[in-house]
């Protein structure tokens, strides 16, 4: 119903899919930003770390949603440019929230 959602300066949430355990976000992020096309040429590592543990972070503090990881469930956050093709992708399960 807010769909699609400006998360942030770069990222837009357009569109959420729920299959068999687990929920995917699927994120447009301004590929035509310099500092975007910089950040993907040299350092995309860094970015997807970044970004997971943002996540990762979130989830794992969120003791309904642990509760859901604990259970089985997966959160997939999947990253694309403005022409659709996919940038990067990961996952946040349960073993991600132990230390």
């Amino acid at each position: 119903e807010h769909i699609p959602m400006l998360l942030d300066d770069y990222t837009t949430l357009v569109d959420v899919v729920s299959f068999q355990n687990a929920i995917e976000y699927r994120n447009r992020i301004n590929s035509h930003n310099e500092m975007i096309q910089t950040i993907l040429k040299t350092d995309k590592g860094t970015l997807i770390k970044t970004t997971f543990e943002n996540n990762r972070s979130y989830l794992c503090s969120d003791e309904e949603i642990k509760q859901l990881l604990k259970h089985g469930a997966v959160f997939v956050y999947v990253f694309y440019d403005l022409n659709n093709t996919e940038l990067f992708k990961f996952s946040v399960q349960y073993k991600d929230c132990q230390p």
